[in-house]
């Protein structure tokens, strides 16, 4: 894997020891034009050399090719900020927009805003920026000033999104006007509505909500948020005594659309559900039994199970298999780099190996050997790559897809602070798919996940009298921390699924999502009293990344309890 990196190592070698000419000859041999123009940059002496790297830079920007490149072109104007003319600027805040540097957009839009007037397009784009960096008085501002008729009833949605982050009285008004002023727009209406029928969710006006949600299903058929609003009004129903309008109202929605995916899974779960609530035992049953034909992987079929008292599948294990001497020479050349600390060197390696295999079974062969190797994030990969390819759904595969390294440790840690381990990897397998190194966008590290922030009462309660967030990446302190979290939120509330549901999204939204359930309004004494039905919780929490995480994580459990006992 060394030899691709020579031209790359002569590049950085000659730009260490000052021989820049020669750099930037070997960098271009790269195709890395950002970085020889980084160094013609520092060599130009002359406004005029300095300019001409500048239309390099901007060409690169502008240019459809590829993503890194133009990132890196990006980053480099933000570094060398070099005399922009307001058209220039625009250039670069609209590429900057669309590749997701938010900061460099709102810079770049700001001085050309104070210039001259934005378009429809670029103040909409500046307002998203603005947004992501959570300036939201100015991004209202920004919203309201869109007058494009393509773009108005988005901005106006967005505009209200910009209130509701500031609290603003209005912001309620806000979309009720949208509803009100874009009747054809779907995405904005429609989008308007189902946030309209969160917000009462959120208060506790269940019969509002339902009609906000029905008015969706029915005026806006291709809305995105249309299955999540007919199985909530279903819900609402259900919770309220009434299975045979959700029987009805489910039953319309699956022949209307025919749902596939989660949504669909979701239609048909609660509508076996709503069918034995409503006495029709034989038909409920029924229904909920063809949902196991998706197998342990799916939630709602293991919810299914659950309800029918069942666990219909088994998992045969393999047995262990020899590793290929082949792979085991690269395994053992990648285990010296890192003891060498060549981290990146050995990730090399492995790269290398792993591009070159393609076929099920080899990808299998990989996954196995990775595991063995102690690179259990690299085998998921491969194993799944495996499953992508055609390998059949066996223990063989699932054995890989759910790994359990670590085990001793993970098992002592959790026993001592009662945790199921096996809940556990569930939620390290989501977290970080057993990655000692693994660090988030928001800056979570380690296999689960721990935020720095959260470290200084966390090491204070271990002894740490000064405590670096760099411990965070060896594997026993972050499942110390990691467990301890976790331990604290599963004291807090009776079901997994909000303790889950807090693991991801913090404590205060779950608080809230408790107390405003789909029965209407509960007093502020009963968070952390046992919920009437948790499975209707998970469906009621509105942060679509902490549904899907809690219902993952369940799926995991189930799987790791099939694979591993109990």
């Amino acid at each position: 894997a060394a030899v691709a990196r020579a031209i790359r190592t002569e590049a950085l070698a000659r730009e260490r020891t000052g021989d820049t000419v020669g750099a930037i000859a070997a960098y271009l041999r790269l195709g890395a034009v950002p970085t020889a123009l980084r160094l013609r940059w520092q060599q130009a002496t002359t406004p005029v050399a300095r300019t001409a790297v500048t239309a390099e830079l901007l060409g690169l920007v502008q240019r459809d090719g590829s993503i890194a490149t133009a990132r890196e072109a990006l980053a480099l104007m933000d570094q060398l900020a070099p005399p922009l003319n307001p058209d220039q600027r625009l250039v670069v805040a609209r590429r900057a927009a669309a590749l997701g540097r938010a900061a460099q957009a709102a810079a770049q839009y700001a001085v050309v805003a104070r210039a001259t007037a934005l378009s429809s397009a670029d103040r909409f784009r500046y307002a998203t920026a603005l947004g992501t960096l959570n300036q939201w008085p100015d991004a209202a501002t920004q919203y309201r000033g869109v007058t494009d008729p393509e773009l108005a009833g988005h901005a106006a949605y967005y505009a209200a999104r910009a209130q509701l982050r500031t609290r603003d009285v209005g912001a309620t008004s806000a979309l009720r006007a949208v509803v009100r002023d874009y009747p054809r727009d779907t995405v904005a209406a429609g989008t308007a509505l189902y946030l309209l029928g969160d917000l009462a969710l959120d208060a506790g006006l269940t019969d509002s909500a339902r009609m906000l949600f029905r008015q969706l299903v029915t005026r806006y058929p291709s809305s995105p948020h249309r299955p999540r609003s007919l199985i909530l009004a279903a819900l609402i129903a259900l919770e309220g005594g009434d299975a045979v309008t959700a029987v009805r109202e489910l039953e319309d929605g699956i022949a209307e659309r025919a749902p596939s995916g989660v949504p669909g899974d979701a239609m048909r779960y609660w509508r076996g559900r709503a069918l034995l609530a409503a006495g029709a035992h034989d038909e409920g049953r029924g229904a909920l039994r063809e949902l196991l034909d998706l197998g342990p992987e799916s939630y709602y079929a293991l919810r299914a199970a659950t309800r029918l008292d069942t666990l219909p599948w088994r998992v045969d294990l393999p047995e262990p298999a020899a590793i290929d001497s082949t792979l085991q020479s690269v395994f053992a050349r990648a285990a010296l780099l890192d003891s060498l600390g060549m981290t990146t060197e050995a990730a090399f390696e492995l790269d290398r190996l792993t591009a070159s295999t393609t076929t099920a079974e080899a990808l299998l062969r990989l996954a196995d050997g990775l595991a063995h190797a102690g690179y259990p994030n690299r085998s998921v990969q491969m194993a799944e790559r495996a499953l992508a390819a055609g390998a059949p759904r066996d223990g063989t595969l699932w054995q890989l897809l759910y790994p359990l390294p670590f085990e001793t440790r993970l098992r002592e840690t959790a026993m001592s602070e009662r945790v199921d381990p096996l809940l556990a990897a569930s939620i390290i397998r989501q977290e970080s798919r057993f990655e000692p190194r693994a660090t988030s966008g928001p800056g979570a590290r380690g296999l689960m996940q721990v935020m720095p922030a959260n470290t200084p009462a966390l090491g204070r309660a271990f002894g740490f009298a000064d405590f670096d967030p760099a411990l965070l990446w060896v594997a026993e302190v972050n499942l110390a921390f990691g467990m301890r979290h976790l331990a604290g939120g599963l004291g807090r509330y009776p079901e997994v699924e909000r303790a889950l549901a807090a693991y991801n999204a913090g404590g205060s939204p779950v608080n809230r999502w408790s107390l405003a359930t789909l029965r209407g309004q509960l007093t502020a004494d009963r968070v952390r009293e046992p919920l009437a039905d948790a499975e209707v919780f998970v469906e009621r929490i509105p942060f679509d990344e902490t549904r899907s995480y809690v219902r993952v994580v369940l799926r995991n459990l189930a799987m790791y309890r099939l694979l591993y006992g109990p």
